[in-house]
């Protein structure tokens, strides 16, 4: 029997040796958590970050939790939020007491200004994701979010290095959150934060994730914990460097698939440097996305659909019924779209490798 090739893996984090010995003196004071390296991690996302205030927590779901209860959202609210995406953000509403509003997104996977406007709900807030590191139309949501008392939150979670015009995401609204989870490019294994230039959102923020009698209502323990905050500041140290990386792996599969028309890769403004977070691509209708998924696996490659029409969900469809026809593009881009592996580790003949599947998965080679 021949060797098979070798997993070709859709996602791999970047992980410095520096922060090795970070984690050992951690050890060694025994100053698992509370500690300098959380504030030192907090400072240096909120410089990279430009914004004045960041908060740590155990996960970027526990963050949009945090930012929901820090700006009034709770029950008897309705929370706008795209309809394609991670069941995370969807999730937070509910947790907050609240009841998501499923919107409609654009062809660029992010919440559609158009489809907020036709809204009928009296809305309290809207969740902005910037899907897949790709920024979302953040004026115009603004704008065009007449029955919203300015109240915005930007769900950041994948976008840690994408800029617009040179200026980060995150740090445009009262209150955005990022995830570190091991498939984002500053990974600390589990992890996010709360982001803020108002200083007492973040304040309510802290008292929210660390238990205290301050709090006007219960509290958690929801911190990071310091061999985390470890982690993550050698991971900023090597941002740049990795964005890097991950941009020339892109532009690889530009010039590989750019021409195929059964193939749609994101479109990316002039203005916009992508940290390419994940490479989502869209297929033609005539294909499956689960079913193309799961022959790449045969050949060795992971793939994934990387987001859901959160509308379809099981629990979704029972607690909060939404017609079809109002996130109907939502629902294509499930069926059709399927994430490429991109992470720093791959090669370009890993990436001839992947092309050259699809392909032959397509039946178009």
């Amino acid at each position: 029997m021949a060797d098979q090739p070798e997993i070709i893996r859709l996602a791999y984090p970047a992980v410095a040796e520096d922060a090795l010995s970070d984690i050992a003196e951690i050890l060694r004071t025994g100053r698992l958590t509370k500690g300098e390296f959380r504030k030192r991690f907090e400072v240096e996302l909120a410089r990279v970050l430009q914004v004045k205030h960041a908060v740590t927590f155990n996960s970027g779901t526990s963050a949009l939790l945090a930012s929901l209860s820090a700006s009034g959202v709770g029950p008897g609210d309705h929370v706008a939020v795209p309809d394609y995406g991670f069941y995370a953000t969807a999730d937070a509403v509910m947790l907050a007491g609240a009841t998501p509003v499923f919107v409609d997104v654009d062809d660029d996977f992010n919440l559609s200004p158009d489809a907020l406007a036709r809204i009928d709900e009296p809305i309290k807030a809207v969740v902005v994701v910037h899907q897949f590191g790709l920024p979302a139309a953040l004026k115009k949501i603004k704008d065009r979010a007449s029955n919203v008392d300015t109240l915005v939150i930007e769900d950041s979670a994948c976008a840690i290095g994408t800029t617009v015009a040179g200026q980060p995401l995150a740090c445009d609204s009262p209150v955005a959150i990022v995830s570190f989870h091991p498939r984002k490019i500053v990974t600390t294994g589990e992890g996010g934060a709360l982001l803020s230039n108002d200083e007492d959102i973040a304040a309510q923020a802290v008292r929210f994730g660390a238990h205290s009698g301050e709090l006007d209502g219960p509290s958690m323990n929801l911190r990071l914990a310091e061999t985390a905050c470890a982690m993550g500041l050698s991971q900023l140290r090597s941002l740049d460097e990795r964005l890097s990386e991950r941009r020339r792996i892109h532009e690889l599969y530009r010039q590989r698939l750019s021409d195929v028309p059964e193939i749609r890769l994101p479109k990316i403004a002039e203005d916009v440097a992508w940290n390419v977070q994940t490479l989502a691509v869209v297929l033609d209708e005539r294909f499956d996305a689960a079913k193309v998924v799961a022959r790449m696996a045969t050949a060795r490659i992971e793939c994934n659909r990387p987001a859901f029409s959160l509308s379809a969900m099981l629990f979704y469809r029972e607690h909060v019924p939404t017609p079809a026809e109002r996130v109907a593009n939502s629902r294509k881009l499930a069926r059709h779209t399927i994430a490429l592996p991109c992470h720093e580790q791959l090669t370009e003949a890993q990436v001839d490798r992947v092309c050259r599947e699809l392909l032959h998965v397509l039946g178009i080679a």
